[in-house]
């Protein structure tokens, strides 16, 4: 099932920026962050193309962690993870190694809090009382236009990203053989003729310049053979030592990212027992994301925040490189404060010029203390708490209609700050 929805998601995520269609079974904060993605990209003049091509050393696997109320699937495959951008006259093609392997982290909810599948589930509209499935009231009620809050249709796409393989392929040591095999045959059969020749101008017998040469071409190309493959070998492991490290040195190494989500999840659940770090760190992208591409950040409720963003204008894509931080949390007043680093490999286009850069950015994030996970499926209307007005509250700090402040932290996790590490 989790394969299928992964399998689905790398097909339909490049048919997004093509065609406009929108993946399923993505986090509701995901859709707002690719929407917005696609409005930045048409806005610059920018053709997109993020595509995971299969490999002959294509492998798939899948491991399922079970956090409480949620349960992550990590649906991992084996790839060649490219992206194009494009203004028609300058490109930049992103591809770092023919093997990569792309991980999707798909969530949905344990035990029996899940009972099939949350977006074909039936909700009524409580403006109109329109009966439709979830899906299909993501974007508002299509028959009133009422806007709702919906909790994310699980089993979901909440974060994914691709990163090179730093360990020996899967065939490494058949190709590594069949070298060594070539290399210690083309030496024996020089050896062999060599010694043929030699010995044919002392005068010696047919048979004992051929017996000789073939015992001398068969010993050489036997330990030609195993020096090759020996050398061959300890390259390929050298390489992939060389290339955990740069990993590691690259973003968090294995032990580093565990270690953040512990401290995040010891820092958080004390005030919210349900609370699950893969649903942290995919709203903590989409976030990002969504903060980065938008055209009027004043009116986005995901940051309320001060700093200067102008910096972000420029940015054409941000790819997550698999790892957050957790710097420090605490309390302000009622509300928890939680500050992280979240590693990106980043691209800019700006006069005509692409400019890729791997930076990370230091984010502070709002909760209010008495904030919940939500763990059972729930579907609501947002309205104005002074008109009564419905809006999308995702994307809106106010009321459109009379101006009243929606503040997003009382309920959900909001950036107030975001800068580049120095």
């Amino acid at each position: 099932m989790k394969e299928n929805i992964r399998d689905t998601f790398l097909r339909e995520i490049d048919g997004f920026y093509s065609k406009g269609e929108m993946p399923s079974h993505v986090s509701i904060n995901m859709q707002h962050a690719l929407t917005e993605h696609h409005k930045r990209l048409k806005s610059k003049g920018l053709a997109y193309s993020e595509r995971f091509e299969h490999t002959i050393d294509e492998r798939a696997s899948q491991a399922t962690f079970d956090f409480g109320a949620f349960k992550m699937t990590n649906a991992l495959k084996h790839c060649n993870a490219i992206i194009d951008l494009t203004d028609g006259r300058s490109r930049l093609r992103v591809d770092d190694a023919s093997d990569d392997v792309v991980h999707c982290h798909i969530l949905d909810r344990a035990g029996d809090a899940s009972n099939g599948s949350d977006a074909e589930r039936i909700i009524a509209c409580p403006n109109c009382g329109h009966r439709t499935a979830a899906k299909d009231a993501v974007n508002g009620c299509p028959m009133c236009g009422t806007k709702f809050k919906i909790d994310d249709l699980y089993p979901c796409v909440n974060t994914y990203y691709s990163m090179i393989f730093p360990m020996p392929k899967q065939n490494s040591i058949e190709n590594s053989m069949h070298r060594a095999t070539i290399i210690g045959v083309c030496v024996g059969v020089i050896i062999a003729l060599l010694v043929g020749i030699l010995m044919g101008k002392d005068g010696h017998s047919a048979f004992l310049i051929g017996f000789a040469a073939l015992i001398a071409g068969a010993l050489v190309g036997w330990a030609t053979f195993l020096l090759s493959f020996l050398i061959g070998n300890a390259i390929v492991g050298a390489k992939g030592v060389v290339g955990v490290a740069r990993m590691a040195a690259d973003t968090l190494d294995m032990a580093g990212a565990a270690n953040s989500r512990r401290q995040t999840e010891a820092a958080i659940k004390p005030f919210d027992p349900d609370f699950s770090y893969d649903i942290f760190e995919g709203k903590i992208l989409s976030a990002i994301r969504t903060i980065a591409y938008s055209d009027n950040r004043a009116h986005c409720s995901l940051y309320a925040g001060s700093d200067d963003l102008s910096f972000m204008n420029d940015l054409v894509n941000i790819r997550y490189r698999g790892a957050c931080r957790f710097n420090n949390a605490g309390l302000a007043g009622d509300f928890l404060q939680v500050a992280v680093t979240v590693f990106l490999d980043n691209v800019y286009y700006a006069n005509g010029q692409f400019l890729r850069r791997k930076e990370n950015f230091d984010v502070l994030l709002v909760r209010h203390k008495a904030a919940r996970t939500p763990v059972v499926f729930s579907a609501y209307s947002v309205n104005c708490s002074k008109c009564g007005g419905t809006f999308d509250s995702i994307l809106s700090r106010q009321c459109p209609y009379c101006g009243n402040s929606f503040v997003l932290s009382n309920l959900d996790w909001t950036i107030v700050g975001i800068r580049p590490t120095h």
